[in-house]
């Protein structure tokens, strides 16, 4: 949990929102609701922590039949409006809301039972408890609404705080002379604040509220001893119930603490697992298999789409690469990929692989692919100048259907490109130093691209794996 400020309301506003994982994930809202638990990506993509479907079930966490987050449940108007704010929330997030929602409900039902209970068996004591009712069932309806706004959080910090601030009047009202009941209908009610923060909210309200009802125990304890005319019987048993109410408390939030602890310290090495996974599969490679975490890939899965190929490769990478040791050629390689990639990235692109000191990168648009060119020209001008190397590269370029998918067997899967074009796009690379051009591009790619960019044809050449030649472009400045 992070604030930009100490102090005053800012600190109980903190206490408001949920912990994040012990990891640095960038924090968005979606559709303009609040959505501080859940890991997104820049852009609008979820990263991949704990999900729905099949990572779920991969994960042995079975989904049920009747969730939201997979579309409208019929004839549940009322769950489909409380949890639609989450239905691109993380698995975590959707099943802490889905909870809480089921909670609510159950608040109100039941509460509203026991106060006909009241009303039925024990009229006299419904002065006391008719007020708990009532806050509880307004609680529960308000979460409700809470819930439709997507404001889960507050919803769980409140209805933990309320719980313990009702608890506490109620017991210290039993100072009026209701003793014999102090710890018999209260006491065990105690450590409830603590558990539905644990469940629901963020983790130090657990111990806080704990606190709190520790020391609202201890004070009505000791102000029963300035009661006069209390039986001994009374006192043996506000003896018993303070000794056991204090202890049940106490080893139930410590317990309840480390619980939490282990669960969310699970959650986010699971998130940052499937943070490291994602650097062998691209999310966007992922996305277009209409999947959103490496656990639900599956060997087979594969798409056919219209998209960009470019092929870089270093000039003569191999004879200097031959000249230096291992450690110097793969740092160079991996600075130089350092400032490459992410100019790929910036385009809407992304590397399919890596082959030694050539990479093969996507895009959905060739305009992007053009732009991306450019700016890596640019960028390895000034990647030489920094670190006083004399790299040189080649790009070639071609667009057409291609078919994504996942290869390989059961125990070793890779995410792979295949199309005629990734072909093409490497030869036309090699054909960059031959016609002095860095980048090089096809008919396919020229004849799909707007106004703004400089095409200049050049010839056309026969292609390896080619039947017909192949007219050949290039881009200027």
């Amino acid at each position: 949990m992070q604030a930009t400020r100490r102090g005053g309301t800012r600190d109980v506003l903190a206490l408001l929102e949920p912990e994040e994982v012990a990891i640095e994930l960038p924090l968005f809202a979606v559709g303009g609701q609040e959505q501080a638990c859940s890991p997104w990506r820049e852009g609008g993509g979820r990263v991949p922590g704990l999900q729905t479907g099949a990572a779920a079930t991969h994960l042995g966490l079975e989904e049920g039949r009747d969730s939201p987050f997979d579309g409208p449940i019929p004839d549940a108007p009322l769950k489909n409006r409380c949890l639609l704010p989450f239905a691109h929330a993380d698995y975590v997030v959707q099943r802490k809301a889905e909870a809480f929602y089921y909670f609510n409900l159950a608040f109100v039902i039941l509460l509203g039972a026991g106060l006909v209970f009241y009303i039925a068996a024990a009229p006299q004591r419904l002065f006391l408890a008719e007020p708990a009712f009532i806050i509880g069932m307004g609680t529960g309806v308000a979460n409700l609404y809470l819930l439709s706004r997507g404001r889960f959080a507050f919803a769980a910090a409140l209805t933990s705080i309320l719980t313990a601030l009702v608890l506490a009047v109620g017991q210290l009202c039993k100072l009026e002379g209701d003793y014999h009941t102090a710890y018999t209908s209260f006491g065990y009610l105690f450590l409830l604040p603590a558990l539905i923060a644990g469940l629901f909210s963020a983790r130090p309200l657990i111990l806080g509220l704990s606190a709190v009802m520790l020391a609202v125990n201890i004070l009505f304890y000791a102000l029963t001893f300035r009661i006069d005319g209390l039986g001994r019987e009374v006192r043996e048993s506000l003896n018993m119930g303070f000794c056991s109410s204090t202890l049940i408390l106490a080893l139930g939030a410590v317990l309840l603490y480390r619980l939490r602890l282990i669960m969310d310290r699970a959650h986010a090495d699971l998130v940052a697992n499937n943070l490291s996974m994602e650097r062998f599969v691209p999310f966007d490679f992922m996305q277009a298999l209409g999947k959103t975490s490496v656990p639900e890939l599956n060997l087979g899965d594969h798409t056919r789409q219209t998209m960009t190929v470019m092929f870089c490769d270093l000039r003569d990478f191999t004879a200097l690469s031959e000249r230096s040791e291992d450690a110097d050629t793969f740092a160079l390689l991996n600075r130089y990929f350092g400032a490459m990639v992410p100019v790929i990235r910036e385009h809407r692109g992304f590397v399919d692989k890596y082959i030694g000191d050539a990479m093969l990168a996507v895009f959905n648009a060739p305009a992007d692919a053009v732009a991306a060119a450019l700016a890596m020209r640019d960028a390895l001008v000034a990647f030489n100048r920094e670190t006083g190397s004399a790299l040189d590269f080649g790009i070639g370029m071609d667009s057409g259907m291609i078919s994504m998918g996942m290869i390989g067997e059961r125990s070793r899967i890779e995410g792979t490109v295949i199309s005629d074009i990734v072909n093409t796009a490497h030869r036309i690379e090699r054909l960059t130093k031959e016609l002095g051009h860095r980048i090089l591009l096809s008919g396919n790619t020229a004849g799909l691209l707007g106004e703004g960019f400089r095409i200049r044809f050049l010839q056309s050449a026969n292609v390896r794996g080619r039947a017909q030649a192949v007219s050949i472009h290039t881009v200027d400045p």
